[in-house]
C-alpha cells in the first residue's frame, strides 16, 4: 500500500482527502535529507500542525524539479495551503 494525505480540523472532521501515493515523494525527500518529510512514518499516521506545515513548503520546493513527483507535489501543496488558512487544522500522512 501507499501513503496518502488528508487535512482534518481539531474536531477530526476531514476537510480534504487525497488518494495520491506519497511514497516516492517521501523516498526522494529521504535521499535529499529533508528533515520534516523524512520524519513521516510510512507505516503509521504522522500529523503536522499549521506551523510545521508552513515549514514543509521549502522541502516541497526542493523536490519540485522532479517531474515524476508532480502529482504528489501538487496534492501536497493544496493540502498545505488548506492547513494554513486557519488555526487548528492538521496535515495528516496516512501510512499503511
Amino acid at each position: 500500500m501507499g501513503v496518502t494525505i488528508y487535512v482534518e480540523d481539531y474536531l477530526g472532521e476531514v476537510l480534504l482527502r487525497d488518494p495520491t501515493d506519497m511514497r516516492d515523494l517521501l523516498e526522494a525527500a529521504e535521499s535529499l535529507g529533508l528533515p520534516l518529510l523524512t520524519s513521516v512514518d510510512v507505516y503509521d499516521d504522522t500529523r503536522f500542525n499549521r506551523r510545521q506545515s508552513e515549514r514543509l513548503v521549502s522541502e516541497v520546493d526542493a523536490l519540485s524539479g522532479q517531474r515524476d513527483l508532480t502529482p504528489a507535489i501538487a496534492a501536497l501543496q493544496v493540502a498545505i495551503s488548506l492547513v494554513g488558512e486557519r488555526p487548528h487544522r492538521y496535515l495528516m500522512f496516512n501510512g499503511d
